[in-house]
């Protein structure tokens, strides 16, 4: 039986592992962001598209943050708002086949540079937690189009987010 050393793979994912904090990105205006990692995973009426998001200007520049969309194919809301945002990334389902697996739509923007903004709401089910939702997100297609950093400081109080 092999011996798991927890000690040592945690200090590799804090070295390996991106923001490693618990803390959730600060609410403010003007991040600038790449999108470095993306997937997606079923869900009982669809998908739950992901992208990592590092910030790369400003007082938290290396941190980050993950953006989440659900494709949710009873609910006819929900779907409109993934269709908006995945526009506002950048991903054109005027040229995406039918039958494209969503893990690869996500990946299609893998790279991709944006501007958002992130406000704070609190769970719906959990008082103690607050999430960091990304709003006005506009994809960036020339480095000119840097935003200013954030001046909002961290929230008081945070709790992990459920990924």
């Amino acid at each position: 039986m092999t011996t798991i050393i927890f000690s040592e793979l945690r200090a590799k994912a804090n070295l390996e592992g991106g923001d490693s904090s618990d803390e959730i990105l600060p609410a403010g205006e003007g991040y600038f962001g790449e999108i470095v990692k993306a997937g997606a995973k079923a869900k009982p009426n669809g998908f739950a598209l992901w992208w990592h998001v590092k910030l790369l200007v400003g007082p938290d520049a290396g941190r980050t943050g993950f953006l989440n969309q659900e494709l949710n194919t009873e609910n006819g809301k929900q779907l409109n708002i993934f269709f908006r945002v995945c526009k506002s990334l950048g991903i054109d389902f005027d040229v995406i086949p039918d039958g494209t697996e969503p893990e690869s739509i996500a990946k299609l923007i893998l790279g991709t540079r944006i501007n958002f903004d992130i406000v704070h709401n609190p769970s719906k089910t959990d008082s103690t937690k607050v999430f960091a939702n990304f709003v006005n997100i506009k994809r960036v297609t020339s480095d000119a189009a840097l935003a200013p950093a954030p001046v909002a400081a961290a929230p008081a109080s945070t709790s992990s987010l459920p990924f």
